[in-house]
């Protein structure tokens, strides 16, 4: 996280909990639109220089082909917007969709981040880093299930998520 968005959130009872996902492989597992494939191709080849194991049996010997890298590159500004677009659509769509984190923000919306307002650990804050999620509330339970229902949403749509998230014991009465 960073200082900035960090000294933001107000810690009302003095405390702030934290849980995290950072989704493995996450710009492979977008196939980019065909499209921009020729915006990540590799240079022109002879048919004879690709192993015959991988040649087509519609390649003519003496034509030229050109690979094309078919997933989002990692680091590329298109593939960091598709990813983001992605990720926080997830976020949006469980944050509604699940009551008990309705009062959950987004730092990284506009509004959140220029006025600051309602970035309280009693509401709770997701912020987004690319590829890395991050719950914080001053309850490691809401913390906890934001994420892990974020990391069920995300999966859903594809993506491995590797989450980070406090164990706490359970107490169980009678």
């Amino acid at each position: 996280l960073g200082g900035s968005l960090l000294a933001r959130i107000r810690a009302v009872d003095g405390s702030l909990k934290w849980a995290g996902l950072d989704l493995s492989q996450a710009f492979t597992s977008i196939v980019v639109p065909r499209w921009f494939w020729f915006w990540q191709a590799g240079p022109r080849m002879s048919v004879q220089e690709v192993p015959a194991h991988h040649r087509k049996p519609a390649w003519p010997e003496n034509a030229h082909i050109r690979p094309y890298y078919r997933r989002a590159a990692m680091g590329g500004m298109y593939s960091v917007l598709w990813l983001m677009c992605l990720v926080l659509q997830a976020i949006r769509r469980t944050i509604s969709s699940t009551p008990e984190l309705r009062t959950f923000k987004v730092a990284n919306l506009r509004e959140v981040r220029i006025n600051g307002s309602g970035m309280k650990s009693t509401d709770g804050t997701v912020y987004v880093h690319v590829d890395d999620v991050t719950a914080a509330h001053h309850s490691q339970q809401l913390a906890n299930q934001c994420i892990l229902k974020i990391g069920a949403a995300l999966v859903a749509m594809g993506f491995l998520a590797e989450i980070e998230i406090e164990l706490q014991a359970l107490e169980y009465s009678e």
